[in-house]
């Protein structure tokens, strides 16, 4: 077998010493990055950025939000047509299985009616049917595991009392 060519000097210090060199490197290299993230982070509001901030305290913010509005939603106004909120809960398939019978439901008892699932994130253990303007049909908050009142509902029933309450 032929000997193995030593890199460096014929001694082997050099490798030793570019060994301890790399390693100081690349604990230095780490030390800035995690310095580099520190300095990234977001820095602290100002009064003046928390003045413009909604909070309990000011209520003048929260009062100058306007919500967004399509044309769609202009038309629903006018009357024309109702939009319904279903909010189900997203634990358990049974939530939504009946948000959707009743949505098939009110979409065929009522024309021109918009059904909405879920427009924006629900509550945990919800399961609520409301209008658009804020009136409540059905509303069932805080349902807990086996969710037997969710399964017992009568589908047929809550679309007939919504669909007299709309007319």
């Amino acid at each position: 077998m032929a000997p193995k060519k030593k890199r460096g000097s014929e001694s082997g210090e050099s490798s030793v010493a570019t060994r301890s060199a790399t390693r100081a490197t690349a604990k230095a290299t780490r030390g800035a990055i995690s310095r580099e993230v520190i300095a990234r982070k977001k820095p602290k509001t100002t009064p003046a950025d928390a003045a413009l901030t909604p909070s309990v305290d000011n209520p003048e913010v929260i009062a100058r939000k306007k919500p967004k509005t399509t044309p769609a939603d202009a038309s629903s106004s006018s009357g024309a047509s109702k939009t319904i909120i279903i909010e189900h809960c997203t634990q358990s398939k049974s939530f939504k299985t009946k948000a959707n019978q009743v949505k098939k439901g009110l979409e065929k008892a009522v024309a021109g009616v918009k059904v909405e699932l879920n427009p924006e994130n629900p509550r945990e253990g919800c399961f609520e049917v409301r209008e658009e303007s804020g009136d409540t049909f059905v509303s069932m908050l805080g349902v807990e595991s086996p969710f037997d009142e969710i399964k017992a509902l009568d589908v047929e029933k809550v679309v007939s009392d919504i669909v007299e309450r709309i007319r």
